[in-house]
């Protein structure tokens, strides 16, 4: 099984100030992305920062990692598990990709990925 996180981001209500405290923070440009004013993705290297704008309120982690597989079988298989070990299903195949944003019995959030950037 090929594993790596691939992101972790911050929920936000005002994406625009998170993008301009981290251009500061680090110097940096966030990636080159779809026109998406919902998402900004910074590149760390192994490891992406990424913003997401939420209106609503929220309950569970302000901050979500993302693991990414290399096989879209592994995230079959693991959203099923996530279900018998206790957790909950909140978001499935969002994006265009298989996916499923997750909760563990203590509602922190994770998501489990099969993106398009590993060999699927």
């Amino acid at each position: 099984m090929q594993l790596k996180i691939r992101t972790i981001y911050f929920k936000s209500k005002n994406i625009q100030e998170l993008k301009e405290f981290y251009n500061e923070l680090f110097d940096i440009q966030p990636k080159a992305h779809k026109d998406d004013e919902e998402w900004i993705e910074y590149d760390f290297g192994n490891i992406n920062l990424g913003l997401l704008q939420i209106l609503e309120e929220w309950s569970g982690s302000a901050c979500v990692p993302v693991f990414e597989f290399s096989a879209r079988r592994q995230v079959l298989e693991l959203k099923k598990k996530v279900i018998e070990l206790g957790g909950n299903i909140l978001l499935e195949d969002h994006d265009g990709h298989t996916s499923a944003v997750c909760q563990d019995p203590q509602g922190n959030e994770f998501e489990i990925t099969n993106f398009h950037d590993l060999q699927k």
